[in-house]
C-alpha cells in the first residue's frame, strides 16, 4: 500500500487536466456512495417504523409495546419525524450549497441530456415530494406554531401508502443515477438496498418475537399459538 506522500507526489505529476479528472471522479464516487448509504437509511427508517406499527403487528405484540411503551415510542417518533422525513428531503433538496438529486441530475446532463429530462420530469411528477417538504418545514425541522404534527400530516394529504411509494421512488431515481455516472450497475445498487432492507425488516421481527418471548417466560404462560 502506498503512503500518503507517495500517493500526493503521483498526483503532483499528472497535468492540471489529469488532476482535475481525478478530483471529479472521487467526489462523484465518494458522492454517490454517501447517497446510495442515505437511500439505504431511508429504506431502513420505513421498514422498521412500519414493522412496528402496520395493524397487523400492533395487534400481534399489543402486550410487548406496551410493556415497552416507553422504547418503541421514542424509536417510531424519531424513525418517521426525525428519520423519513429528513432524510427524504435532504435528497431532493435544491439549496446551492448542498450535493442533492438535482444536483447530480445537472452532472448526468453533461453526458445524457435525455436520461436527466427523464428524471426531471419524473421528479416533478411525483406529487407527495412537495408533502414531504410541508411535513419537514412545520414538523421536523421546526413545529408549526398552530399546528400539531398530525394536523401538519393530515394537512398535507400523506397517507401511509405513499411512504412506500416514495421508498421504492427514491430507490429507482438514486440506482440510475449511479449507473449514469459510470459508479455502479444499477442492478447492482438496487441488490445492495434491497439485501439491507430484508435484513432490516428481519432483524425487526425478531427483536419484537424475542421480546414477546421474553414476557410470556416471565409470566409462566406457554409459547405463542400459530396464526
Amino acid at each position: 500500500m502506498k503512503t500518503v506522500a507517495e500517493i500526493q507526489d503521483a498526483i503532483s505529476k499528472l497535468s492540471e487536466n489529469e488532476q482535475g479528472e481525478l478530483f471529479r471522479w472521487l467526489e462523484i464516487h465518494l458522492g454517490m456512495g454517501e447517497m446510495v448509504e442515505q437511500v439505504a437509511r431511508l429504506t431502513q427508517c420505513y421498514e422498521i417504523w412500519w414493522e412496528i406499527v402496520n395493524s397487523k403487528n400492533v395487534k400481534r405484540y399489543d402486550d410487548v409495546l406496551k410493556e415497552y411503551r416507553d422504547f418503541f415510542e421514542p424509536v417510531t417518533h424519531i424513525l418517521l419525524w426525525q428519520g423519513f422525513f429528513v432524510i427524504c428531503w435532504q435528497l431532493f433538496d435544491e439549496s446551492r450549497d448542498s450535493k442533492h438529486i438535482k444536483f447530480r441530475i445537472d452532472q448526468v446532463a453533461q453526458t445524457n441530456a435525455h436520461l436527466a429530462d427523464e428524471l426531471r420530469k419524473k421528479i416533478k411528477g411525483c406529487d407527495v415530494l412537495s408533502k414531504i417538504k410541508t411535513v419537514r418545514n412545520k414538523v421536523s425541522a421546526h413545529r408549526d406554531r398552530n399546528r400539531f404534527p398530525q394536523q401538519v400530516v393530515k394537512d398535507a394529504g400523506v397517507i401511509v401508502k405513499e411512504l412506500k411509494a416514495v421508498v421504492v421512488f427514491v430507490q429507482d431515481i438514486v440506482s440510475t443515477l449511479v449507473e449514469a455516472l459510470g459508479v455502479e450497475k444499477k442492478s447492482a445498487v438496487m441488490q445492495k438496498i434491497s439485501a439491507c432492507e430484508n435484513s432490516t425488516h428481519d432483524c425487526t421481527f425478531q427483536v419484537l418475537q424475542a421480546l414477546a418471548k421474553s414476557l410470556r417466560d416471565a409470566s409462566g404462560a406457554g409459547p405463542a399459538q400459530p396464526e
